[in-house]
């Protein structure tokens, strides 16, 4: 992990997560783990040549090719839950802040299938994934793949697994169902008129509830 490279007063900045498991994700998909293990291990060997060994796996912020979050410093197999584990360096102030925030919850691979196919046995489709990188993201794909640990600079450390599915936008903020367009526009908070603004000196806001 190039540990010894760090400064006394330098944090760590590291996450303990799972990237990938063999378990549907929200897409009807499931990753094959018996391919995809040389297929991770393929693509961070190719990192660490390019890095001289700095870098296991480049790792970004909600697949944003503009967004460096860090690196990869560390990859590991269990094999007996077919899962990848990894450990993150987050290099990034506003990406580590955001970690400790809590607004990201798992980590997502980025790429796409090197091999796709239906397996009969499950009604499910598996694939293969051609990996270019690896995201920090605030709702992975993927039920398992959530960030276990953060580790700062005092040894402190904050669990933060998150037991079950991630939930749906909609279930953390459930809204009514509407059966018509005329329903909804009732439901929704009057806009504000130009006179309004002028006499309370506010801001005009035209509210309106989302369509299902």
């Amino acid at each position: 992990m190039l540990l010894s490279l760090l400064k006394v007063d330098e944090e760590r900045r590291l996450v303990y997560a799972r990237a990938a498991t063999s378990e549907p994700d929200r897409s009807g998909e499931m990753l094959d783990y018996a391919t995809a293990k040389p297929a991770f291990e393929e693509w961070s060997r190719g990192i660490e040549e390019a890095s001289g060994g700095l870098s296991k796996g480049n790792l970004r912020v909600q697949h944003d090719p503009k967004s460096v979050a860090g690196k990869i410093v560390d990859m590991s197999f269990d094999d007996a839950n077919e899962a990848v584990d990894v450990v993150c360096k987050v290099v990034s102030d506003e990406a580590w802040k955001m970690c400790l925030e809590g607004c990201f919850t798992g980590l997502s691979i980025g790429g796409g299938y090197a091999r796709k196919w239906k397996d009969e046995s499950t009604g499910l489709t598996k694939y293969t994934p051609r990996l270019t990188e690896i995201s920090l993201v605030d709702n992975p794909c993927i039920p398992g793949a959530r960030i276990i640990r953060l580790e700062k600079a005092d040894g402190a450390v904050a669990d933060l697994l998150l037991k079950g599915r991630a939930r749906s936008f909609d279930e953390i903020l459930p809204l009514p169902a509407f059966r018509s367009f005329e329903e909804v526009l009732k439901a929704a908070p009057r806009p504000r008129t130009f006179e309004d603004v002028l006499r309370k000196g506010g801001t005009a806001i035209c509210a309106a509830r989302p369509l299902h």
